[in-house]
């Protein structure tokens, strides 16, 4: 499995690799000792370990195992990748989350003082805080009243755009904002 990172690290953001180590940890605490003919031999025990993790981490850690294997596979190193024939791997569903109030934001509009601006500003704008954190006076456009998102920060670094093609896009202003 490390062997799989330190090929991956020159392609992938640090963030990723990290997320990555991170996850492969459990998988290697138990099966780090094995080959990998060995670990393509052990589906079924691959199973059980799988249902000891905790439903809240289970998709994110066997995911990165079966990433992890299947990258094995595609190098011929085994023929098959024993965590895929474990069983599906659902995502889980994701819990609404609940918005604030007006009451809510104004309250705490009034708490933050001197910042409290910047509440008003991420509620009415729906943006992340990466996102916001990430802005420029630039990226404001006042002639259509609106915001264009280019960046975010994460991990203590800005990055040119998000994870996705969807995380580049323009956002109107509301007349609070």
């Amino acid at each position: 499995m490390k062997q799989y990172l330190g090929r991956l690290t020159p392609n992938r953001e640090p963030g990723t690799i990290d997320t990555l180590r991170g996850r492969l940890m459990h998988a290697e605490h138990v099966f780090g000792a094995l080959t990998l003919r060995e670990l393509e031999a052990s589906p079924a025990e691959i199973a059980d370990w799988i249902r000891m993790l905790s439903e809240g981490s289970r998709y994110g850690i066997v995911q990165a195992l079966r990433q992890t294997l299947e990258t094995v596979v595609r190098w011929d190193l085994i023929s098959r990748n024993p965590a895929k024939l474990t069983g599906r791997n659902p995502q889980p569903k994701r819990t609404e989350i609940e918005p604030f109030t007006s009451e809510e934001i104004d309250n705490l509009t009034v708490e933050l003082g001197p910042r409290g601006p910047l509440v008003i500003f991420a509620s009415e704008t729906g943006l992340r805080p990466g996102e916001w954190i990430a802005l420029e006076h630039a990226d404001i456009t006042r002639e259509e009243h609106a915001l264009v998102v280019e960046r975010t920060f994460s991990r203590v670094r800005l990055k040119k755009c998000g994870k996705t093609t969807n995380s580049r896009r323009r956002v109107p202003l509301s007349k609070k904002s």
